[in-house]
């Protein structure tokens, strides 16, 4: 995936030290492994983000719901907006949380155009 195609990414990337996303392709990769490991959890690289993708629902065109953990703590509740690219309404604060944005557009709505 070309990350200049999530319309958030280019502005914040130097911001977090980011030269690129997770691709689709890996993300896919991680899926099929936890699938295959008959697991509904992966870790988002290179983050301690656990997001559960089986939890990952698209909500209209643009957005997703999800669940995930923070290195195996309690599982937390997140809203993605991957067009304008926020979680839970704000700006990612970090580079992990971008990736954990991309991982859930990623799983919801597959690479951008």
């Amino acid at each position: 995936m070309n990350p200049a195609a999530w319309n958030w990414w280019g502005p914040s990337a130097a911001a977090w030290g980011l030269g690129s996303l997770s691709t689709g392709a890996a993300i896919t990769a991680l899926v099929k492994k936890a699938t295959a490991q008959q697991s509904a959890v992966l870790t988002v690289p290179p983050t301690t983000y656990v997001l559960n993708y089986s939890s990952v629902e698209a909500v209209g065109s643009q957005r997703a719901s999800f669940s995930y953990n923070v290195d195996g703590g309690t599982q937390l509740f997140g809203g993605a907006h991957c067009q304008a690219g926020l979680v839970d309404g704000q700006p990612p604060a970090s580079a992990a949380e971008a990736q954990l944005l991309n991982a859930v557009c990623q799983v919801a709505y597959g690479a951008p155009a």
